[in-house]
């Protein structure tokens, strides 16, 4: 594990690794989310479920290799709202980077 914990240095933190996975801070992912979804009612910024449901999915979903809400819980638990759900670092890290390799390909399109 690295010496960020995103749960707890959340200011501190922008992109580090942990437990293999190249991870963004929770900020950073709230960001990367709002882009997304452009949906920031949540705690942090973050989309609301709906928003993050039907916009990931319809926009997302073809270059995800998982069900949106497999995606949604791992979020909810990379932000620290539920103990219970598992840690899907592996999730939060693909999501992160589908939806910024989208924003660069269309930054590259003149989108």
């Amino acid at each position: 594990m690295s010496e960020c914990i995103h749960l707890l240095n959340l200011e501190n933190c922008n992109y580090c690794e942990e437990d293999g996975y190249k991870l963004p801070s929770v900020d950073s992912l709230g960001e990367n989310l709002y882009y997304a979804t452009m949906c920031s009612v949540q705690y942090r910024g973050y989309p609301c479920n709906s928003c993050f449901h039907t916009i990931i999915e319809a926009d997302y979903g073809h270059l995800l290799k998982e069900d949106t809400h497999d995606y949604w819980r791992a979020v909810l638990s990379f932000r620290g709202d539920y103990d219970d759900l598992p840690k899907r670092l592996d999730l939060v890290e693909e999501l992160y980077n589908v939806i910024e390799e989208e924003y660069n390909r269309k930054e590259e399109d003149g989108m």
